[in-house]
């Protein structure tokens, strides 16, 4: 029995955590919630959540009124029942979706499970940034007026990266043609409380929003808000929820979802902008640091619409280390652990539980790194071929079969070498973030077996990919 022995380790280690979940294992507002005492069930005076009628009922009445939706429900099987109950309570099979490219894994799981056919909406590609996002509006609208059998539009919002694009326009666009705009705001729950961060989703005109609480905000990991704006959707949701998820919901993340946006409704823009200043303050104080650091200004200029400054991205490409390399780097030799790394960026999670102490923890580290592994200033400017990069540039591989169809379908694994031309039969995904670069259905590419290998090398894992073997329909 290992994992408890790990878990007492990793607690011990003083590590300054820039991961999830959000309460970075310090959060005083979660003591009184976290008591076994309080791990209970559907008793009197409780309520269920279920079919609420008492102070769950008022709970999910506080929360709506603090996001400003109609109607608010709470998940603790964490966003992707709530991404796929918002989905499959609006849609019927047959239906289409017009969906980011890069969306979620449950988002696809989703199109597997109520048999509903994809539209995709291809992000644009950043070379310079190595970051890609949506920015095409023709394009959605155009989408959506060429396919009548679309009935909702599924989008992230913020980007795993922090990148937000304009969610006001794309509602307009969106409510012109009478469709359904579904969020996936998982790492925007903080966005509502502090006006120096892009707008909400809810804010911008969402009619359906799900939040990953335990990300942004200091609940338990797994537990997820879905917000809806307008009554006519609530029925359906409401069934769909209550059938994906589980009959046994934790009270206990239920209560750490009370605890954390009251904190946040009391102290939120506070802590918020205090932390931001201070990272500020660190990028001048350490300046090999502050030479890789992208924020809001650097995307902007990009051509982003706006950019959540919680986001702290370090470009370590751009000194010759790879975005793995750096995060091991940062672990083992300073007890930095940052949220998630790819060829080109390490990805540190601020939130508002986060202090000064830390932060600057973060950027005196990656400022030593900096000066012991990178290349120079003098070195960027000749030119030196970055090799740690991958370019972002994505293609839209061909659907040969029925996302559904394909899922049930015989299948056999084989290298991933020899695998271009056939059908994948599984989802090929880079964890974190969770987005496939394949589905089941769609045809593999040269191109895409090189992204794989060269993600896969890197460190990342890659769900789906077993020994180097990936399933391919058997025909």
């Amino acid at each position: 029995m290992k994992l408890g022995e790990e878990l007492k380790k990793y607690r011990e280690a003083g590590t300054a955590r820039f991961h999830m979940p959000g309460h970075k294992g310090i959060s005083s507002c979660l003591e009184e919630v976290f008591v076994l005492g309080n791990d209970v069930t559907e008793v009197d005076g409780l309520d269920n959540l279920h079919k609420p009628t008492g102070v769950i009922k008022d709970l999910l009445e506080d929360i709506s009124g603090v996001y400003g939706s109609y109607k608010t429900l709470i998940s603790t099987n964490g966003s992707t029942s709530s991404l796929q109950s918002a989905i499959l309570g609006v849609t019927k099979p047959g239906d289409s979706i017009l969906v980011d490219r890069n969306c979620h894994k449950s988002v696809y799981n989703a199109m597997i499970l109520g048999d509903l056919n994809p539209v995709y909406l291809m992000p644009k590609c950043d070379e310079e940034s190595g970051l890609s996002w949506i920015e095409d509006l023709a394009g959605l609208e155009e989408s959506i007026r060429a396919d009548e059998k679309i009935k909702a539009v599924v989008l992230t919002y913020p980007t795993y990266f922090g990148i937000c694009c304009d969610m006001e326009k794309i509602a307009e666009t969106v409510h012109r043609y009478d469709r359904i705009l579904i969020v996936d705001e998982a790492h925007g729950s903080h966005l509502r409380f502090c006006d120096s961060l892009p707008c909400s989703a809810l804010d911008a005109g969402a009619d359906i929003v799900v939040q990953s609480t335990h990300k942004t905000l200091p609940s338990l990991t797994q537990s997820s808000l879905l917000h809806i704006r307008d009554e006519k959707h609530v029925e359906g949701v409401s069934d769909m929820i209550s059938m994906l998820l589980t009959s046994s919901p934790s009270y206990l993340m239920m209560a750490s979802i009370e605890a954390s946006v009251d904190l946040m409704d009391r102290e939120g823009s506070s802590r918020l902008k205090a932390n931001m200043d201070c990272v500020d303050k660190m990028a001048d104080r350490y300046e090999n640091a502050g030479r890789i650091f992208r924020k809001r200004d650097y995307f902007i200029k990009r051509g982003v619409h706006d950019f959540d400054d919680t986001r702290l991205l370090f470009k370590t490409s751009e000194i010759g280390v790879d975005g793995g390399r750096a995060e091991s780097i940062l672990r083992k030799e300073y007890n930095v652990q940052v949220e998630m790394a790819d060829t080109n960026y390490v990805n540190a999670f601020m939130t508002a539980c986060d202090g000064a102490y830390d932060i600057e923890r973060l950027f005196a580290a990656v400022n030593d790194m900096v000066l012991k592994y990178g290349m120079t200033a003098d070195d960027e400017k000749t030119g030196s071929e970055d090799e740690a990069s991958m370019p972002c540039t994505m293609e839209c591989p061909e659907m040969a079969m029925n996302m559904r169809k394909a899922f049930y379908s015989e299948k056999t694994s084989v290298d991933i070498i020899d695998a271009v031309g056939e059908i994948c039969g599984c989802h090929i995904t880079p964890y974190p973030p969770g987005i496939p670069l394949l589905c089941p259905g769609e045809k593999i590419t040269g191109q895409l077996v090189e992204r794989i290998i060269k993600i896969s090398k890197s460190g990342i894992e890659v769900m789906g990919l077993e020994e180097g073997k990936i399933k391919i329909i058997k025909i």
